[in-house]
């Protein structure tokens, strides 16, 4: 997924220093050549609900569990677009190699418009810091 999407799996060890504090928690599992972060819900990574945290720190709903994920990346990457608004051209993939990626993880092409469900995430509020988290929250 990152020569063709730019999204860089993290593996224990490596995970980047964020400069941002989400409430409730979430788990960065990925990040992007534009500064972002994919990260998931409580629970785990297959059965969680998948955010994208934007490098303006919004963050947005992209999928209801990590299937469903790899399913938007591959057949609708101009959800970037729609979250951020920064444009990225794919305009040069066709239907069929969108397939044929999508074999590689056993996913056919969608029958719905996977575009409808990504919206910014007003369940998750995203803070500067924890410190500014604790101000307005009580942490457990």
């Amino acid at each position: 997924m990152q020569r063709k999407r730019g999204i860089r799996l993290i593996f224990a060890g490596l995970e980047p220093k964020l400069d941002w504090f989400p409430v409730p928690c979430l788990w960065v599992f990925a990040t992007d050549e534009k500064g972002g972060s994919f990260a998931h819900g409580e629970g785990r990574l297959e059965n969680s609900p998948i955010y994208y945290v934007s490098e303006e720190n919004t963050c947005w709903y992209l999928a209801k569990n990590f299937r469903e994920f790899v399913r938007l990346v591959i057949f609708a990457p101009e959800w970037m677009e729609k979250a951020t608004g920064k444009k990225a051209d794919f305009s040069e993939e066709t239907k069929e190699e969108r397939a044929k990626m999508g074999m590689v993880f056993g996913l056919e092409p969608p029958k719905t418009d996977l575009l409808a469900v990504v919206k910014e995430a007003e369940e998750i509020r995203i803070f500067a810091s924890q410190a500014e988290a604790e101000a307005e929250y009580e942490l457990l």
